[in-house]
């Protein structure tokens, strides 16, 4: 082994050392700069806008500032049973739908899967059934409600109520 080859291993050993502080520490600034835009979008702006009675906001630069509501819905999945007891008696049945996950090892027939509806519990394979309502249909669902002033049950469902200021230019 030639000392150059030594000194050359060094310096780049060197540089990649550099170069990933570095970029430990722009990520690091990078987050501290997301963590400031989401307190400006969705706390103090809206707060001022919404105490002025204002959506929208036109700024000397020719950017416009626009509040919008976000209303995200969640379901604990302890409370699946509990959710679709109170959507069916509520008039919103069918939301909650029954999934069914298959582990088919990778030497099984293909045709297993063909057969599967038939056949999964005599051929013994491992599964889980479970109840969930997908994201989208729940947050659909959930600002169905809150725009026709219908109350979402907080004791059952998890409801996030925010702002976020959207900037168009």
């Amino acid at each position: 082994m030639s000392d150059d080859r030594l000194r050359q291993l060094t310096s780049l050993g060197e540089d990649l050392c550099i170069l990933e502080d570095d970029i430990r520490k722009m990520e690091a600034m990078l987050n501290a700069k997301k963590n400031q835009a989401k307190q400006l979008s969705e706390v103090k702006i809206p707060d001022i806008m919404v105490d002025i009675g204002m959506s929208e906001f036109r700024l000397t630069s020719g950017y416009k500032l626009k509040v919008n509501p976000v209303l995200a819905v969640t379901l604990p999945k302890d409370r699946v049973d509990k959710a679709e007891e109170w959507l069916e008696d509520n008039g919103h049945a069918g939301m909650v739908k029954n999934v069914v996950e298959v582990y088919i090892p990778k030497t099984a027939d293909a045709s297993v899967r063909v057969r599967l509806s038939e056949y999964l519990d005599s051929m013994k394979l491992d599964y889980q059934e479970k109840k969930s309502i997908h994201y989208q249909t729940l947050n659909a669902w959930g600002r169905s409600m809150d725009s026709e002033g219908e109350v979402i049950p907080e004791d059952i469902f998890n409801v996030y109520r925010s702002y976020a200021t959207k900037i168009e230019g």
